[in-house]
Protein backbone atom coordinates (compact mmCIF):
# COMPACT_ATOMS: atom_id res chain seq x y z
CA UNK A 1 0.00 0.00 0.00
CA UNK A 2 1.27 3.47 -0.80
CA UNK A 3 -0.44 6.93 0.31
CA UNK A 4 -0.40 9.73 -2.03
CA UNK A 5 -1.48 13.26 -1.58
CA UNK A 6 -3.24 15.15 -4.68
CA UNK A 7 -5.17 18.48 -5.25
CA UNK A 8 -7.38 16.61 -7.84
CA UNK A 9 -8.85 12.50 -8.51
CA UNK A 10 -9.86 11.58 -11.97
CA UNK A 11 -10.27 7.72 -12.73
CA UNK A 12 -7.34 8.26 -15.23
CA UNK A 13 -5.51 7.86 -11.75
CA UNK A 14 -6.24 3.96 -11.49
CA UNK A 15 -3.70 1.37 -12.98
CA UNK A 16 -6.69 -0.66 -13.79
CA UNK A 17 -10.88 -0.58 -14.39
CA UNK A 18 -12.98 -2.44 -13.47
CA UNK A 19 -11.68 -0.26 -9.71
CA UNK A 20 -14.08 -0.02 -6.62
CA UNK A 21 -13.22 3.31 -4.94
CA UNK A 22 -14.03 4.97 -1.72
CA UNK A 23 -14.06 8.81 -0.99
CA UNK A 24 -15.00 9.69 2.71
CA UNK A 25 -13.89 12.99 3.82
CA UNK A 26 -11.63 13.01 7.20
CA UNK A 27 -10.70 15.68 9.69
CA UNK A 28 -8.24 18.38 9.02
CA UNK A 29 -6.04 17.02 11.97
CA UNK A 30 -6.45 13.40 10.17
CA UNK A 31 -5.08 14.36 6.86
CA UNK A 32 -2.36 16.07 8.07
CA UNK A 33 -1.49 13.11 10.47
CA UNK A 34 -1.56 10.40 7.20
CA UNK A 35 0.68 12.72 5.02
CA UNK A 36 2.96 13.95 6.98
CA UNK A 37 4.74 10.44 6.19
CA UNK A 38 4.20 10.51 2.18
CA UNK A 39 7.48 11.45 0.29
CA UNK A 40 7.77 14.47 -1.75
CA UNK A 41 7.18 12.08 -5.05
CA UNK A 42 3.62 10.44 -4.06
CA UNK A 43 2.76 14.16 -3.91
CA UNK A 44 0.86 15.51 -7.10
CA UNK A 45 -0.32 18.98 -5.91
CA UNK A 46 -0.15 21.27 -9.27
CA UNK A 47 -1.04 24.70 -7.79
CA UNK A 48 1.21 26.47 -5.61
CA UNK A 49 -1.38 28.40 -3.46
CA UNK A 50 -2.98 24.65 -2.78
CA UNK A 51 0.54 23.18 -1.75
CA UNK A 52 1.48 26.66 0.70
CA UNK A 53 -2.27 25.61 2.40
CA UNK A 54 -1.12 22.27 3.33
CA UNK A 55 2.08 23.14 4.20
CA UNK A 56 0.61 25.97 6.47
CA UNK A 57 -2.05 23.94 8.07
CA UNK A 58 -0.21 20.84 8.41
CA UNK A 59 4.01 21.81 9.10
CA UNK A 60 4.89 19.65 5.94
CA UNK A 61 7.06 20.78 3.63
CA UNK A 62 5.69 20.24 -0.21
CA UNK A 63 6.70 21.32 -3.08
CA UNK A 64 4.18 22.22 -6.34
CA UNK A 65 4.20 19.21 -8.28
CA UNK A 66 2.42 18.25 -11.41
CA UNK A 67 3.31 14.49 -11.75
CA UNK A 68 0.98 11.72 -12.61
CA UNK A 69 0.41 9.06 -10.26
CA UNK A 70 -1.60 5.70 -11.07
CA UNK A 71 -3.52 4.30 -8.10
CA UNK A 72 -3.03 0.14 -7.41
CA UNK A 73 -5.20 -1.73 -5.22
CA UNK A 74 -4.69 -0.76 -1.59
CA UNK A 75 -2.96 2.43 -2.10
CA UNK A 76 -4.48 5.72 -0.55
CA UNK A 77 -4.62 9.12 -2.00
CA UNK A 78 -5.37 12.07 0.20
CA UNK A 79 -7.17 14.70 -1.32
CA UNK A 80 -7.64 18.52 -0.59
CA UNK A 81 -11.05 19.42 -2.72
CA UNK A 82 -12.26 23.04 -3.05
CA UNK A 83 -16.42 22.52 -2.44
CA UNK A 84 -17.54 24.32 -5.62
CA UNK A 85 -16.61 25.33 -9.20
CA UNK A 86 -14.11 27.86 -9.38
CA UNK A 87 -14.96 30.56 -12.67
CA UNK A 88 -13.05 29.06 -15.82
CA UNK A 89 -9.04 30.45 -15.97
CA UNK A 90 -9.47 31.05 -11.84
CA UNK A 91 -6.29 30.41 -9.83
CA UNK A 92 -6.38 31.18 -6.24
CA UNK A 93 -3.27 32.42 -4.34
CA UNK A 94 -2.70 31.42 -0.44
CA UNK A 95 -4.67 34.39 0.79
CA UNK A 96 -7.82 33.57 -1.35
CA UNK A 97 -7.62 30.01 -0.12
CA UNK A 98 -7.03 30.34 3.22
CA UNK A 99 -10.07 32.28 3.33
CA UNK A 100 -12.07 29.77 1.65
CA UNK A 101 -10.60 27.10 4.09
CA UNK A 102 -12.21 29.59 7.08
CA UNK A 103 -15.31 29.70 5.07
CA UNK A 104 -15.41 25.66 5.29
CA UNK A 105 -15.28 25.59 1.14
CA UNK A 106 -12.03 23.26 1.42
CA UNK A 107 -12.56 19.57 2.67
CA UNK A 108 -9.98 16.65 2.81
CA UNK A 109 -10.88 13.50 1.58
CA UNK A 110 -9.18 9.78 2.08
CA UNK A 111 -9.48 8.39 -1.18
CA UNK A 112 -8.93 4.27 -1.25
CA UNK A 113 -8.70 2.02 -3.78
CA UNK A 114 -10.16 -1.31 -2.93
CA UNK A 115 -10.34 -3.60 -5.79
Amino acid sequence: MAKYVSNAFSPAMLSQLPATVKFEEVSEAEFCEQIRGVPDENNSMGHLATVQVVNTLCGTAFSMNRKEIRLNSGDELYHVQITFRPPEGKVYDLNELMQLYKEGKIKFLRVQVLS
